[in-house]
C-alpha cells in the first residue's frame, strides 16, 4: 500500500501521486535461515530405485494375475456349456453317418436289383421297392451328404454348427487377430471371437427351443461374448491407470534426488518457502 500525496503543478491543478511504502517483507537473506540450502540424496535416489523395480516386478504379477483370472472365467464357461454340446453334437454325427450309409447301401442295392431285373423282373420290383423304403427316400437331395444332413433335424443342425462355431472362435483367440495379447485393447478380431465362440454356444443350447430358441441362444450369447470383453477391457484399462499413477509418483521422486531438489536445514528453519531458499 502507499500513501497518497495531493500536489498541485504550476497552473494550479491538482493531482495525486501515490509515495510506495516500505515493504514490511524483507528480500534480504538475513530474515532467513543462510544454513538452510539444496542438495541431492543419492542414498534416497538409490532406495528409490529398488522401490522402482520392485514396483515394476509387483505390476507384473498383478497383470498375470488379470490374465489369469480371465482365462479362469472362460474356462468354467466352457466346462458348463461344452460338454452337453460335445454329447449332442456326438449323438447327431453318429445319425448323420448312419443316414448316410443307408443311403449309400440302398443305392447299391437298387442298382442290383434293377440290374437283375433284366432275367427276373419279379426280383427287380423287389430289389427297387426295399431300395425306396432304405436311404433312398430320405435323400432328396440326390446324395449320402444330404439323406444325412436331413436326418438330423433342426436340434441336430444348430448343434452342429452352434458347436462348430464355438470351436472356430476359440481356435481365432490363438491368433493374433482375435489375441492381440493386450487386455487393454478390444479389437474387431477380438470381438469376433467371442461371438462366434458364446454365440455358437448360446445357438446350440436354445435349439432345444426349436428355431426361435436357436436365435434367441444366438444373441444371448453374442452379447455376453462382447459384454465379457469390453468390461475385460475396462478392468484391465483401470489396473494400467493405477500402475502408471504409482510408477510416475516414484518416478517424480527419484528426479527430485537427482536433481537436488531437497532442502537441507542445519539450524532451525524459519519456515521461509522452498522456492526462496536459494
Amino acid at each position: 500500500m502507499g500513501r497518497k500525496n495531493i500536489k498541485r503543478n504550476k497552473k494550479g491543478k491538482q493531482y495525486t501521486m501515490y509515495q510506495v511504502m516500505p515493504s514490511t517483507y524483507s528480500n534480504t537473506e538475513s530474515q532467513y535461515n543462510p544454513n538452510s540450502y539444496y542438495a541431492g540424496d543419492p542414498l534416497g535416489g538409490q532406495n528409490l530405485q529398488k522401490k522402482l523395480e520392485n514396483e515394476q516386478a509387483i505390476q507384473d504379477q498383478e497383470t498375470l494375475v488379470q490374465d489369469a483370472t480371465f482365462k479362469a472365467e472362460e474356462k468354467t464357461v466352457n466346462s458348463v456349456t461344452m460338454p452337453g454340446m460335445l454329447a449332442r453334437s456326438g449323438k447327431a454325427l453318429k445319425t448323420f453317418n448312419t443316414a448316410r450309409a443307408g443311403f449309400n447301401a440302398a443305392k447299391v442295392l437298387k442298382s442290383t436289383e434293377m440290374g437283375a431285373a433284366v432275367v427276373n423282373p419279379l426280383i427287380g420290383a423287389k430289389g427297387a421297392e426295399l431300395g425306396l423304403k432304405g436311404g433312398l427316400n430320405g435323400a432328396k437331395g440326390g446324395s449320402a451328404l444330404g439323406a444325412g444332413w436331413k436326418a438330423l433335424g433342426h436340434a441336430g443342425k444348430a448343434n452342429l454348427i452352434g458347436t462348430a462355431a464355438s470351436f472356430v472362435g476359440m481356435g481365432l483367440k490363438k491368433t493374433k487377430f482375435g489375441n492381440d495379447k493386450d487386455d487393454t485393447t478390444y479389437k474387431f478380431g477380438e470381438g469376433m471371437a467371442d461371438v462366434l465362440q458364446y454365440g455358437g454356444q448360446g445357438a446350440a443350447w436354445g435349439s432345444f427351443l426349436g428355431p426361435i430358441g436357436t436365435g434367441v441362444g444366438a444373441v444371448l450369447g453374442s452379447a455376453y461374448g462382447l459384454w465379457k470383453g469390453f468390461r475385460n477391457r475396462r478392468k484391465a484399462r483401470n489396473l494400467k491407470g493405477n500402475q502408471d499413477t504409482r510408477m510416475k509418483k516414484i518416478r517424480s521422486r527419484i528426479m527430485n534426488a537427482n536433481d537436488n531438489k531437497f532442502l537441507v536445514s542445519r539450524g532451525n528453519d524459519t519456515g521461509r518457502p522452498v522456492m526462496q531458499a536459494q
